[in-house]
């Protein structure tokens, strides 16, 4: 991955799903796959609760384009019970509906079994890796920024305006929260659509916990809702 010093976003294809602190759910967002013309994304976002009893997960992909509304999809969710709650029909019923999704948006070498909702682990989606490139945009060093990479950075500005771009540093072995400044990442394909991922430190990489989607629009860039 490269950050903001090299830069931007969530996975593909590492979808960590990060270790829950006892008594705490975290929720994490991996980027997985570009429609072919850039302008819808494919995403997954785990939640994990950690306790000693047991490990509670949910799923959910999230389609989000730059003209279409956003479609969210769970596979999965065993928060706060530790007992499945999306019934084997319900996850094939979305498992369905993501694949159609899919290819009416363009995207290619992503693969959606229906029958994995009858697994324990639902992993229903693969992506080929050749389509799992997460256009990672990069703070050009030493070098005059191209357009592209302009839009974004103000992007990241916007989404998170006390950002600064950071080299890594010591403070990663510190234990103590304040001391670790947050990571941001930016990905875009063609500039059509635009996903800034926050991660909760820099030491934590692919680790993202909050994602701002910007689509284009004839009177410049828009949040997505």
């Amino acid at each position: 991955m490269t950050r903001w010093l090299g830069s931007l976003i969530t996975c593909l294809i590492a979808t960590t799903a990060g270790t829950a602190r006892a008594g705490q759910t975290e929720y994490t967002s991996t980027l997985l796959a570009w429609s072919r013309d850039g302008s819808s994304v494919l995403l997954v976002q785990h939640g994990v609760h950690g306790s000693r009893a047991v490990t509670e997960l949910s799923s959910d992909y999230t389609i989000a384009s730059a003209v279409e509304a956003r479609m969210t999809l769970q596979v999965t969710n065993t928060l706060g019970t530790g007992v499945e709650s999306v019934s084997v029909a319900e996850c094939t019923n979305a498992a369905k509906q993501l694949a159609k999704a899919l290819v009416a948006r363009g995207f290619t070498g992503v693969s959606v079994s229906p029958a994995a909702c009858k697994r324990a682990d639902r992993e229903v989606v693969k992506v080929s890796g050749t389509v799992g490139d997460p256009s990672w945009v990069q703070l050009p060093q030493g070098r005059e920024a191209t357009a592209l990479e302009l839009t974004a950075w103000e992007l990241v500005k916007r989404a998170v305006p006390k950002y600064t771009p950071f080299l890594p540093h010591p403070a990663c072995a510190s234990s103590d929260a304040a001391a670790l400044d947050s990571a941001v990442d930016v990905a875009t394909k063609t500039g059509a659509l635009v996903v800034v991922m926050e991660a909760e430190s820099p030491c934590e990489a692919l680790h993202h916990t909050t994602v701002h989607i910007f689509r284009r629009t004839g009177a410049g860039y828009e949040e997505a809702e």
